[in-house]
């Protein structure tokens, strides 16, 4: 086999490589950001003296957990 490895393509196409990897990590951050306050007024709706509320905390909380990760990408 006389094959010959060209990774011009590659190289020339760093910069776009680039901005895919910025692009995907500030989705992440964000997503981080989102889901840590989401967690938090959760919890801080969890302990409410209001029982709907709690319950309504409560259900989602067990809905999330008891469904595959998969499932809850589709949705």
């Amino acid at each position: 086999m006389d094959y010959k490895f060209d990774f011009n393509p590659v190289i020339n196409g760093f910069p776009d490589l680039l901005m895919g990897c910025a692009g995907t990590l500030g989705l992440a951050f964000a997503g981080l950001l989102l889901s840590s306050v989401i967690g938090a007024v959760g919890v801080a709706l969890r302990g409410s003296h209001i029982a709907p509320v709690r319950w309504v905390v409560i259900a989602f909380v067990e809905l999330i957990r008891n469904t595959p990760f998969l499932v809850q990408i589709y949705f």
